[in-house]
């Protein structure tokens, strides 16, 4: 045998055991991470238990759309970060949220922009739209981000949520 040939069967085998469980890009949920009280994966059953919002927007391709799901403000209280109720201060303020999507898209928004003190807009975990289902190229959950010009943080395909500081964790030295 070749050293192609073989070289040929040992990445067929590689890619068939990979694969044999459906590809890695599929999501089983959504992982809410990072500096949080309480890690979470929340299923679409779950998410759909939560308390629903729905927007009307434009769509990438410029026609009106409605989407509905979650506030991810709402989530991320689900999972213990301290926003509302003018807690997001001091060193909250130095924190940031990953929004990561199963093709390797990442967005990233300040935990400030996210609580209702500071911002009136509800940013959305959507997982329906116009009444049905998103489809595989944007589900099953999407980023929704109204009144931006540009579309680039309606992250679609969305996998996690984690939250970060950009704080040191240590005080610098006199």
């Amino acid at each position: 045998m070749t050293r192609r040939f073989i070289a040929t069967v040992l990445l067929l085998s590689l890619a068939a055991a990979t694969f044999a469980d459906g590809p890695a890009t599929q999501p089983t949920g959504l992982r809410i991470g990072g500096d949080v009280d309480k890690p979470l994966t929340l299923s679409a059953e779950q998410l759909a238990a939560m308390p629903r919002k729905t927007l009307n927007v434009k769509a990438h391709n410029g026609q009106d759309a409605q989407y509905s799901g979650v506030a991810l403000r709402d989530v991320l209280i689900a999972a213990g970060v301290p926003l509302g109720q003018h807690r997001t201060r001091g060193p909250q303020l130095a924190k940031y949220v990953l929004a990561t999507s199963a093709d390797g898209y990442h967005t990233v928004f300040a935990l400030a922009e996210l609580d209702a003190d500071y911002a009136e807009r509800d940013i959305l975990i959507a997982d329906r739209r116009d009444g049905g289902p998103l489809d595989a190229k944007e589900g099953p959950f999407r980023l929704i981000v109204p009144g931006e010009g540009m579309q680039g943080r309606w992250a679609r395909m969305l996998v996690s949520i984690e939250v970060h500081s950009t704080a040191p964790a240590t005080a610098p030295a006199k």
